[in-house]
């Protein structure tokens, strides 16, 4: 019986884990420019990180625990009043990256 877990499993062996890490590196930098303070560059990576993983839930608090934060407060600032420099001009050139 083939299981979503197999399936992820056989997945992990197709996926060059050096290439994720150089283009997840790549990402971070085009993202992190668009910041005028190094705090919420940081705080992005971690938000990202923690999308990606595999937590049950995915919300301020999961993720900020998942980032070894003790309170989302971070997390909630990032996406509620942090300044970004062109949020358009990120999402062009995230899209250039990757299609």
């Amino acid at each position: 019986m083939w299981t979503d877990h197999d399936a992820a499993v056989a997945a992990g062996y197709r996926i060059d884990t050096q290439r994720w890490r150089v283009l997840f590196d790549d990402l971070m930098l085009t993202i992190g420019r668009r910041f005028r303070r190094p705090e919420p560059r940081h705080r992005v990576r971690d938000f990202v990180r923690g999308l990606l993983a595999p937590l049950p839930q995915k919300n301020c608090w999961t993720i900020a625990e998942h980032a070894g934060n003790a309170s989302p407060d971070g997390m909630q600032d990032l996406l509620s009043r942090v300044k970004w420099d062109d949020a358009v001009a990120v999402l062009d050139q995230v899209t250039d990256l990757f299609c």
